[in-house]
């Protein structure tokens, strides 16, 4: 039987904080992939702290406080680390995901609000230049401090660079309580 690869993303402040909403949120919507930006997590915390059942954890921490990426990939499903790099301009991991034949390219990142914007942009093309050849699709998720709403020069570069790799914005918000 084939299955769809069910994927989401949320900017979470600090993982350990909302951790057992996001735990019970995350075991009720079924999704195989699951990419946090801001966890806040540092390497000195180990990843038993944030165990979800059913999935494996992959992260790229900050070694300082604020910042750091991860994904949840859901028991089962082959997955690969592609990269990661945490810079001043951009926190990125990327993974290989395999369902159904098709091989997805995943990334969450992370820009922080004082980051070049355009040093940003640079880092994630190279990234996806290289890092998505061997797959079917790219999917990158995560929070680039940029309001979509005001047509200014950030959201400019962010359109234009979602137009030069013909990706689509898809936005929903969630908030934890």
């Amino acid at each position: 039987m084939s299955r769809r690869l069910k994927f989401m993303s949320f900017n979470v402040r600090s993982i350990q904080s909302g951790f057992l909403t996001l735990k019970e949120y995350v075991v009720d919507c079924a999704a195989d992939v699951l990419g946090l930006s801001e966890t806040w997590l540092t390497p000195d915390i180990d990843s038993s702290s944030v165990f979800i059942n059913d999935f494996n954890v992959v992260r790229a921490d900050r070694n300082s406080r604020g910042g750091g990426v991860a994904f949840y990939v859901r028991n089962g499903i082959a997955f690969k680390i592609l990269h990661s790099n945490i810079t001043a301009v951009l926190e990125e991991l990327w993974i290989s995901v395999k369902v159904n034949q098709r091989k997805y390219c995943l990334a969450i990142v992370y820009r922080p609000p004082s980051a070049n914007v355009l040093d940003c942009f640079h880092q994630l093309t190279e990234s996806l230049t290289n890092l998505s050849l061997d797959n079917d699709y790219a999917i990158v998720m995560g929070d680039f401090n940029i309001n979509v709403l005001v047509n200014d020069g950030r959201s400019e570069m962010l359109n234009c660079f979602l137009e030069s790799f013909d990706l689509s914005q898809l936005a929903h918000t969630y908030n934890f309580q």
